[in-house]
């Protein structure tokens, strides 16, 4: 393993990020508010859900039926609610889940009209604004001339 030569001063900046991080983090969740509504509604709210966080979608019985989130801003919590509405049969939608509870071929496409119209008239959701540490602070590195052998949330 190699000795970090500056590993206190380092330490410290970290210490420094994370307090700094944490202060932005608890103004922007005072300014931001939780965002509901129907699937159905969500182009109606997309202003407010162009927002990183996490998101719950409920059934028509109010049950908890998917958590996911949206961490960057390429890919806000908007874009992936309407994912969820509009994704095809390749890739992991709340319909295609639905589908495959029902047992029902990715391939019918009247299966799959059937579930998104469930998902955007009986399904609600609910986006709770929320940063994400790890995302932040490869930015950060990355900003601070920093080379990093992840960088995804670059």
């Amino acid at each position: 393993m190699r000795e970090v030569k500056d590993k206190n001063d380092f330490l410290n900046k970290c210490q420094n990020m994370f307090d700094e991080y944490l202060n932005s983090l608890t103004d922007k969740l005072k300014r931001n508010k939780i965002v509901e509504g129907h699937m159905g509604d969500v182009d109606n709210k997309k202003e407010e859900l162009n927002i990183k966080g996490v998101y719950i979608i409920f059934n028509e019985n109010e049950k908890p039926i998917y958590v996911g989130d949206a961490i960057t801003d390429n890919f806000t919590i908007y874009m992936r609610l309407k994912g969820h509405l509009y994704g095809n049969k390749s890739n992991g939608t709340v319909v295609n889940r639905l589908m495959d509870e029902a047992k029902q071929s990715r391939e019918n496409k009247q299966a799959r009209n059937e579930q998104k119209l469930y998902l955007k008239e009986k399904c609600i959701f609910i986006a709770i604004p929320w940063e994400s540490l790890e995302y932040n602070l490869i930015s950060e590195f990355i900003n601070n001339g920093h080379k990093l052998l992840n960088i995804k949330g670059k």
